[in-house]
C-alpha cells in the first residue's frame, strides 16, 4: 500500500504550498499529489482550484500571471512545478495533475514534461488528469 500526501498535508499547512509538501514528506508519505495550472506568462503554478476569490470575484487562473495569483493569495506562497522539483526528494512518488479547462492545451503537457525531465524525476512521477486530451 502506497500513502500519498493529497496536495501535501493540508491539515497542518496551506495545501499545494511548498511547506505542505515539506510536512508530508517529513511525516513519511511515500509521495505527494499537487495540482498544476498554466498561467498567462507560462508558468506553471501549483494551485488545485480553477479560479481564485476575493471579495466576491472570481479571477480564473489562466487568465492571470503568476505575480498575479501571488498578489491575490498574500498570506501563503504560490510555487511553481519547478520550485516543487528542485525541492523533491528523488525516492519518493510526485503525482502531477494537471489541470485544464482547455480541451487540447499542448502547452502546459509539455511545460510539465520538460520540468520532470530537467530534474530527473521521470521514473517516480505519475502523471494525472480530469481531462482525457492532456492524458493522451
Amino acid at each position: 500500500m502506497l500513502i500519498i500526501g493529497h496536495r501535501g498535508y493540508p491539515s497542518i499547512k496551506k495545501e499545494n504550498t511548498l511547506e505542505s509538501f515539506k510536512a508530508a514528506l517529513d511525516y513519511g508519505v511515500d509521495g505527494i499529489e499537487l495540482d498544476v495550472q498554466l498561467t498567462t506568462d507560462g508558468k506553471l503554478a501549483i494551485y488545485h482550484d480553477y479560479e481564485i476569490y476575493v471579495n466576491n470575484q472570481s479571477h480564473p487562473i489562466s487568465n492571470l500571471t503568476l505575480q498575479e495569483i501571488q498578489s491575490l493569495c498574500p498570506r501563503f506562497m504560490i510555487p511553481t512545478l519547478n520550485e516543487v522539483c528542485k525541492t523533491f526528494v528523488q525516492d519518493k512518488l510526485l503525482n502531477i495533475e494537471i489541470k485544464s479547462q482547455q480541451i487540447q492545451n499542448d502547452q502546459i503537457v509539455y511545460k510539465t514534461l520538460e520540468r520532470i525531465k530537467a530534474h530527473y524525476l521521470e521514473n517516480n512521477t505519475i502523471i494525472s488528469s480530469f481531462n482525457p486530451f492532456v492524458l493522451l
